[in-house]
This record gives structure tokens, C-alpha cells and sequence, in this order.
């Protein structure tokens, strides 16, 4: 009878330990695809600015800096964001490159002393969707293999729905 009893409770103990691997498998991938279905959005709002032109500290009608954009985008999405670049990058947990995801935010420097001065929307297979001055407005530009983005490249960031 007693071993009856330790089998059992064996067993109980393997179902147990099963069940809460699978409850954290289950965990992670739910949080994996809130992440991506989250970054989707972001991304699909962010393309609805396209082509709308370039205006310096402009949030909106009739134009965006790139700051103003990612506020804009975030927004809508409803995420409240700093308005300005060096506040935005503040925000969020880091991610390593060769990690981000469509969403993300990729911060670089372009002014001078290496302080940041840009920001973009990453939208996957090494792009980003920004406002840019250079291109005169909303745009999707290859940052991967850019040689000027990559050599003003700071960090990437991932906000939090």
C-alpha cells in the first residue's frame, strides 16, 4: 500500500511539474505574439504617414520631424511618448542589434559630439520608417548596410504597449 501511495504521488509530482512547463511555454508565447501584434500596429499606423513632407519641429498637419512622427504614431497607438529625441530614447528597454523587431524604435546620432539626434520606427528586414529631412519627408529607408546609418547607429529601443 505504501508504495501504492509513493507512485502516485510521484506521479502527481511529474504532472505538476509538466503542467507548469507548459503554462510558461504557453506564457511566453502569448507575451511573444502581444509583442508582435503590438509592433504590427505600430507599423501599419506609421504607414499611413507616408509621404507626408518634413517640417521642423512639426507633430503633425502639415508635417513631421521625426521625433514628432514617433509621437504622433505612438499615440494613436496609445502610447504617450516625450516629444523630443533625447526624452523618446529614455523610454523603453534596450534590445541588442540584430534583435529589433517591426515596432521598435532605432535612435542615431547626427549631430555633433555624437549626441542623438534622429529616431525611426523599425519595420523590419533592416528598414525603418522615419521623417527625414535628407528625404523631404515620411519614408521607409534601408538602415542594414546603409553606410551612414550604421556609422551614426546608438541604440534601439522596445516601448511597452
Amino acid at each position: 500500500m505504501k508504495n501504492k501511495v509513493n507512485i502516485v504521488h510521484s506521479l502527481l509530482i511529474v504532472i505538476i511539474i509538466l503542467f507548469m512547463g507548459c503554462h510558461n511555454v504557453v506564457k511566453d508565447e502569448v507575451q511573444k505574439s502581444s509583442k508582435s501584434n503590438f509592433g504590427a500596429r505600430i507599423v501599419k499606423e506609421a504607414k499611413k504617414y507616408l509621404d507626408i513632407p518634413y517640417q521642423y519641429g512639426g507633430t503633425g498637419n502639415p508635417g513631421f520631424d521625426c521625433s514628432g512622427f514617433v509621437m504622433t504614431v505612438f499615440a494613436k497607438c496609445g502610447v504617450k511618448l516625450p516629444r523630443m529625441v533625447k526624452d523618446q530614447m529614455k523610454y523603453g528597454v534596450k534590445i541588442n542589434r540584430g534583435e529589433e523587431s517591426p515596432g521598435d524604435l532605432i535612435f542615431f546620432s547626427v549631430k555633433k559630439f555624437g549626441k542623438v539626434g534622429h529616431v525611426g520606427i523599425v519595420t523590419g528586414n533592416g528598414k525603418m520608417i522615419h521623417s527625414n529631412s535628407t528625404g523631404g519627408s515620411v519614408r521607409i529607408s534601408k538602415y542594414v548596410g546603409n553606410s551612414y546609418w550604421e556609422s551614426h547607429f546608438k541604440t534601439i529601443k522596445r516601448i511597452k504597449e
